[in-house]
């Protein structure tokens, strides 16, 4: 089996986990994100917006 390494800014990156090269995220660029408000520090629909970004990823087949 061979290996590719990824370079970000020409340095190994610092990964809980190896990314996978041919990933639709890296490849086609897939992606998923939630925009959150801060209120007086917290983020009072933290719950909502991660049950909605849970299936968006889940959707887009993306894991993590």
């Amino acid at each position: 089996m061979s290996h590719r390494i990824i370079l970000i800014d020409g340095q190994l990156p610092h990964l809980a986990r190896p990314i996978d090269v041919d990933d639709s995220a890296l490849t086609l660029g897939i992606s998923a994100f939630e925009t959150l408000r801060s209120v007086g520090g917290r983020l009072p629909l933290l719950d909502h917006h991660l049950g909605r970004l849970r299936h968006t990823t889940d959707t887009l087949g993306i894991q993590f």
